[in-house]
């Protein structure tokens, strides 16, 4: 039997803030964030936090403060000065999120070599997209906000699939 080992990468915000030099495009932001992530898996699946204005969650991040709204039309829109306060809009959130699944989707070939694994799958909110092949995964469609929460059913499903690692990169440890 093929054996498979599946790099979980939890895409929050957090792991975003922690990049000390700010590309200066979103094109490059997403290529070294790209970058940092496990080579030679046999999978790799980004799972990203939600951020939706009507939960608790968001709620609780909108009475923290709210940074403006920033257009980001492309991936070559240049990336703001401070970063960090860009990261404290939800929608700035789910507009990078946007712009980060496109890029990776319409760039597949070259993010598959970048990370030297044969299959890539994107997670979010209601959303199950994957890069490489078409396959079954209604389970692991849910409408839970936190990638943390999906991340338990990515690896039960790691597990049906014979998977002799998980490695799960997260800033929450």
């Amino acid at each position: 039997p093929h054996y498979l080992v599946l790099s979980i990468i939890s895409l929050q915000m957090s792991l975003l803030q922690s990049i000390t030099q700010v590309p200066s495009t979103f094109e490059e932001l997403i290529l070294k964030f790209v970058k940092s992530v496990p080579k030679n898996t046999d999978t790799v699946l980004f799972v990203v936090d939600s951020y939706l204005s009507s939960s608790i969650k968001g709620l609780e991040r909108t009475s923290r403060g709210n940074a403006s709204i920033i257009i980001i039309t492309s991936v070559k829109t240049k990336t703001p000065t401070n970063f960090s306060s860009f990261l404290t809009n939800n929608e700035n959130k789910n507009k990078l999120i946007e712009l980060m699944f496109q890029y990776l989707i319409d760039k597949k070939v070259k993010i598959l070599q970048i990370l030297r694994c044969a299959k890539i799958f994107l997670s979010s909110y209601e959303h199950w997209i994957s890069l490489s092949e078409v396959i079954p995964v209604s389970f692991l469609i849910t409408r839970q906000e936190e990638a943390d929460t999906r991340i338990i059913r990515h690896c039960s499903y790691a597990l049906t699939l014979n998977a002799t690692n998980v490695v799960i990169q997260s800033p929450e440890g």
